[in-house]
């Protein structure tokens, strides 16, 4: 099984930004308004640079989108990541569906302690990097062993 990323961050835009980190092994995630968001975004592109991969979920416009997302936010932040990331040299990967997430389980973030009660875009962004490592078939070993124990 492949390493994951020393550094990975994942990202649900929206009103309120979610961001869920595992840097070495630890974890964090919260949510942020969008100018915090970005300051924080900012600060972990430039201390982690070339070894930070971030992903994001993906906004898809369409005619009824400001119907079903009005928060503008939800498709500025991608271009704010794009920027940071290139600036810094950080690895962008590739944008998910918001479907995507659901390869990982509210029951898996709370065995691993990543639940984040009252903090559903934090939830989301979670859900997100979780789906990802598992995707990538990069789940750190430890983590592995406590996804296996749920199943």
């Amino acid at each position: 099984m492949p390493a994951p990323p020393p550094a990975l961050m994942w990202i649900d835009p929206g009103g309120m930004t979610g961001l869920a980190t595992l840097i070495n092994g630890g974890f964090f995630a919260s949510e942020y308004p969008f100018a915090e968001a970005c300051d924080v975004l900012t600060g972990n592109c430039q201390l982690f640079g070339r070894e930070l991969h971030i992903g994001y979920e993906k906004f898809t416009i369409l005619p009824s989108t400001h119907k079903l997302h009005p928060e503008p936010e939800a498709y500025e932040f991608p271009g704010v990541v794009k920027y940071l990331a290139r600036m810094n040299r950080c690895v962008l990967l590739q944008p998910a569906q918001p479907s995507e997430r659901l390869a990982a389980t509210s029951a898996e973030l709370k065995a691993l302690g990543w639940w984040t009660p009252g903090l559903n875009d934090a939830q989301s962004a979670a859900q997100h990097l979780l789906a990802f490592l598992k995707r990538e078939n990069c789940v750190p070993p430890h983590l592995a062993t406590t996804l296996a124990r749920l199943h």
